[in-house]
């Protein structure tokens, strides 16, 4: 068996200052910087290539001299040499950082006096970093990764192949660490060029992360078995830890599915599922896309049975989800079967006092909650438990919810709007949001939420059962502040519901 592990140790970088220059002035020189040639193992740097990875291994070479002087610049893997020309006479420090996919991967500094007219030559000892890194081209060589990862302390998983891996009920890089030194795994899973694949095979979640546990995904692709395998459980499961999703990062292809006949069934989270205080972001270009929930019951009695977040559910006091950048949330399904059914967010799912934050370009688009029957509540977002979600840019575009709130829906929770747009979402009865719970508050302090007609290029909201349901806005239940209006609606007080079918912006109604 190939050994898959390479672990930093102590290297050596020869810096030689050479005499390969010319057109010297009085008070300069030249200086040659050569990478190995040294004696032990400095002369085997950089260390022997593995799976095809360390082409991508990099140095930047940085010197400091008198008066300030600062010149650098950056050597790739393969490269040997690099001449800085015509430097001032004087005392000058070499200051060497060796990155393997922009992670520290070595570091080194010396003096040197370099004498007019002539070289002094130096070399520069290199301490290694605190990150283990280990080249992964095949499912044995994951499970070998994911088993010498039984520390507190820093790894990078590098794929160097597409690889298919076996899903699971138990925390993917052991169990929770409680170290009073370093009392964090930290994990990064990249890959050599973007978008190699880790898809799951069989069942269970492809990442499991438990408290004391951070997981970064770097232009990784996490797929499930598609809609013609079902799972039965979320792809991405995070539970008290912190998962990051950076570049283009996706979660996509999970079909979570259970059947409840007879008895309440809950199924959440059809792509990435947070409780027990877990943190998720979504960084730059990082997508979920593509995943279902979806619950069965058939019996005709009301179980309760439930399908919560296609996309994301959260849930949990300290359970956070922010979103920036470009992120996306989209073409997702939380769906039920049979006529005593629930779907609760089709996009997002916040409970149990939860935070959900938007900046940026931000968009949660395109995403549907149906059921059998008339119980399905928020296409893009649904807010419950007294969660709060907190809207400072993006957009919030294209998704469905048959019955009732197209993009927001809020039960039990505050929604405020600081930025963004709200517009070409369906729904019966609230088609940009819905308000419908006495604790439901929804209070828009800049942004858009588009009506009944396009608004500055924009799509219109639509509430299809009837025109006083509220195109932009229906507040059936709870309170709505815009601009200067200010809305409490109480059923038991006044029956009926306020609907606002006008565009309505952080200034109030819009014609």
């Amino acid at each position: 068996m190939k050994r898959m592990v390479f672990i930093v140790s102590a290297v050596f970088i020869a810096l030689s200052l050479g005499s390969c220059f010319t057109g010297w002035t009085g008070d300069e020189g030249s200086i040659t910087i050569s990478i190995g040639g040294g004696d032990g193992r400095a002369a085997a740097w950089p260390p022997t290539n593995k799976n095809g990875a360390l082409p991508l291994l990099e140095h930047k070479i940085t010197i400091y001299g008198p008066a300030g002087q600062e010149y650098s610049r950056t050597i790739k893997a393969g490269e040997t040499s690099t001449t800085f020309s015509s430097v001032a006479a004087g005392t000058w420090k070499v200051n060497v950082e060796a990155t393997c996919m922009e992670i520290p991967f070595g570091s080194g500094n010396e003096s040197v006096d370099v004498k007019a007219g002539k070289s002094t030559p130096v070399s520069v000892p290199m301490k290694p970093s605190d990150t283990t890194f280990f080249l992964v081209a095949n499912d044995e060589e994951w499970g070998e990764a994911v088993s010498a990862i039984n520390k507190a302390g820093k790894y990078c998983i590098i794929l160097t192949e597409d690889i298919n891996v076996f899903g699971s009920a138990d925390y993917t890089f052991g169990e929770d660490i409680k170290s009073a030194v370093n009392p964090i795994k930290n994990i990064t899973v990249t890959s050599v060029g973007k978008n190699k694949t880790l898809t799951l095979q069989e069942g269970g979640s492809l990442l499991r992360i438990g408290a004391n546990q951070t997981v970064i995904v770097q232009d990784v692709k996490l797929a499930g078995m598609g809609e013609e395998n079902p799972n039965t459980a979320s792809l991405v499961t995070v539970t008290g830890g912190t998962f990051t999703m950076k570049g283009s990062a996706s979660v996509t292809g999970n079909f979570f599915f259970m059947s409840g006949d007879n008895k309440e069934t809950i199924a959440s989270g059809g792509g990435v599922y947070i409780a027990d205080g877990g943190k998720f972001t979504m960084n730059d270009y990082a997508s979920v896309y593509e995943n279902s929930v979806k619950v069965q019951d058939s019996s005709g009695n009301n179980n309760g049975s439930c399908a919560n977040g296609g996309g994301v559910y959260v849930s949990g006091n300290n359970s956070t989800f922010t979103m920036n950048g470009n992120a996306s949330v989209s073409g997702n399904f939380a769906l039920g079967s049979g006529n005593v059914t629930f779907t609760y967010g089709g996009g997002v799912h916040i409970a149990g006092g939860s935070t959900f934050t938007m900046n940026g370009n931000a968009s949660v688009s395109g995403n549907f909650a149906k059921d059998g029957s008339s119980n399905n509540f928020g296409g893009g977002v649904y807010i419950g438990d007294g969660s709060a979600f907190n809207m400072y840019g993006g957009t919030i575009e294209n998704n469905e919810a048959p019955f009732s709130g197209g993009g927001v829906y809020i039960e039990t929770g505050e929604f405020t709007m600081h930025g963004g747009e709200i517009y070409n979402n369906t729904t019966g009865s609230g088609g940009g949001v819905q308000v419908n719970g006495p604790t439901a508050t929804f209070t828009m302090k800049g942004g858009t939420v588009v009506g009944e007609n396009e608004y500055r290029g924009l799509a219109p909201n639509i509430a299809i059962n009837a025109t006083n349901n509220g195109a932009a806005l229906h507040v059936k239940n709870g309170t709505a502040t815009y601009g200067k209006y200010n809305t409490s609606f109480r059923p038991v007080e006044t029956p009926g519901a306020y609907s606002i079918n006008k565009t309505i912006t952080g200034a109030g109604v819009s014609q």
